[in-house]
């Protein structure tokens, strides 16, 4: 029998040991074995992920933790399989077609409507109705939003990653800039004056290899007044107010030449290691990645402002 995927948090944990499966006997095997390896097997959860429990990292220091204290209180342990965020979706629905999926798995609010509708994520409302008071619900942001599609409720958030544009104080002490752009004209002529040989005045990525350039085109699409998507899914960036975002990237990177001309093959990753490297004076991101930045450039020369309207 095919395991359904379950999502990523503590309480999804529960809904997937209820469905986990015990593999047919065979003749060698006597029912004592076969009780014994069910009982471990079902004592331990896999998890598909990008985070290590316990690795270097902020974040894989705190999920470190809290699977300490979740083994501690519920005697379940964990084995992880850790590939590139990127990869999870893929291997994912991999998985759940070759019949084996994991029984937790990291996944993105980008990709969930692509699970949930190859039926690769279990709905988690009917336990989340038998464990969880209004109290418990109000301990997570944008509770009716954030793992629900379809009306269902697919997934419970592990983290929110506001972004916000990091400035390069340095660079732009040193071309003399003192006050940060509020339009994208402003952006436009500061990128100009930083802009260098050694720097470039903005970074994008744009390699299908790391499916991430909605971070950046909503929020500048919506700069402008326009959607991505509308409210019923539909696509309408085609839209004036879209178009001018559009016209605006084409510029940055051909007119102004303030992105750099490679742009289409750069990877998200590759991009985050340039602007820490001082190979752009400002860089669109989010939180997750903060603590990295601070170290690799330092807290004193680095800075998080709003980004432009139009």
């Amino acid at each position: 029998m095919k395991k359904q995927m379950k999502t990523l948090a503590v309480a999804a944990v529960t809904a997937s040991l209820l469905v986990a499966c015990q593999e047919g006997k065979t003749e060698s095997q006597s029912e004592t074995e076969i009780q014994a390896e069910s009982t471990e097997e079902e004592k331990t959860i896999s998890l598909l992920g990008f985070l290590k429990p316990g690795g270097e990292s902020p974040r894989e220091e705190a999920a470190g933790e809290l699977l300490k204290k979740f083994t501690e209180k519920t005697g379940y342990g964990l084995t992880t399989e850790i590939v590139g965020w990127e990869q999870i979706e893929p291997k994912l629905l991999l998985a759940v077609e070759s019949g084996d999926p994991p029984d937790v798995a990291f996944v993105r609010m980008q990709s969930l409507s692509i699970e949930a509708n190859a039926d690769a994520l279990m709905p988690l409302d009917e336990f989340i109705e038998r464990d969880f008071d209004e109290a418990t619900k109000e301990d997570f942001l944008m509770w009716d939003e954030i793992g629900t599609y379809n009306g269902k409720k697919y997934a419970l958030p592990m983290s929110i990653i506001p972004y916000g544009l990091y400035v390069r104080d340095d660079i732009f002490k040193e071309a003399g800039i003192t006050e940060d752009p509020k339009t994208w004209d402003e952006f436009m002529d500061v990128a100009k004056k930083v802009n260098s040989n050694g720097a470039s005045g903005f970074l994008l990525w744009g390699s299908a290899a790391q499916p991430a350039a909605v971070d950046y085109l909503q929020p500048m699409v919506e700069s402008f007044g326009g959607k991505l998507l509308d409210e019923n899914g539909k696509a309408v960036f085609d839209s004036p107010e879209a178009l001018k975002a559009f016209h605006l990237i084409k510029d940055m990177v051909f007119e102004a030449k303030i992105v750099p001309s490679n742009v289409a093959s750069l990877k998200y990753d590759e991009t985050s290691d340039m602007f820490t490297a001082g190979r752009a004076a400002m860089y669109w991101d989010g939180s997750h990645r903060s603590s990295k930045y601070v170290e690799g450039i330092g807290a004193e020369n680095l800075r998080l402002i709003p980004f432009p309207s139009e």
